[in-house]
């Protein structure tokens, strides 16, 4: 089955032939959908700050790293991140770190009853370095964080004037599909494609019997 960037990429083109709306490239619809994919992201993370519960939908986005660290600070290797919200100092993730930020992680550092001991460790990150306190107690960090999410690509080689498909180099995004929808339908209206038009719901409905059915 093609990817679901495809089926994007589909409806903008068909909406073009149909009069529908003018010709975007398939970059231009991925970098709409990844802009509209970040918005939709923001507002998980926000939610996410409050309550600290992992639901459907940004769970896809939550990934572990290993960081070793010398006399307590280590680099992050990973360039996807952009929310801590766990991390821990062995390997079977029972002692954890608090991840605070700049000012909590200084008050813990010089306060003469609270400074971070061995069983109670505090970490704090910038860019991609992590620093944990006390600096010398420990070799490794397993961190967690909710990722950015994936910019979709939709891969394709040019044969004359018209560009053929390429399923295997072609990436989609991490989205539960109830919800991928709802971006989808926001980033067609950022283009000025109505959804709401009967030819662009007929096609969809193909689309989605198309995409349905089990591979030959």
């Amino acid at each position: 089955m093609a990817k679901f960037i495809k089926t994007v990429v589909d409806r903008c083109n068909f909406a073009s032939k149909k009069g529908l709306s003018g010709y975007f490239s398939p970059e231009r619809i991925c970098a709409e959908l990844h802009a509209e994919s970040m918005n939709t992201w923001r507002s998980y993370i926000k939610e996410f700050e409050k309550t600290q519960v992992m639901d459907t939908y940004t769970r896809p986005f939550q990934f572990k790293e290993e960081v070793t660290l010398t006399d307590g600070v280590g680099t992050i290797v990973s360039k996807d991140y952009l929310y801590y919200f766990e991390g821990y100092v062995s390997a079977t993730e029972t002692t954890e770190i608090k991840i605070v930020d700049d000012r909590k992680f200084l008050y813990r550092k010089n306060h003469p009853v609270k400074t971070p001991t061995i069983k109670y460790p505090v970490g704090n990150t910038f860019n991609q370095v992590l620093t944990v306190l006390p600096i010398t107690a420990f070799p490794k960090a397993i961190i967690s964080f909710l990722k950015k999410p994936t910019l979709p690509v939709y891969a394709y080689t040019l044969t004359g004037d018209r560009y053929l498909y390429d399923d295997a180099n072609s990436v989609d995004w991490e989205w539960h599909d109830s919800l991928g929808d709802l971006i989808v339908d926001k980033a067609l209206a950022n283009l000025g494609i109505s959804i709401r038009n009967l030819e662009m719901q007929q096609f969809s409905k193909e689309q989605r019997i198309l995409d349905n059915q089990p591979a030959q």
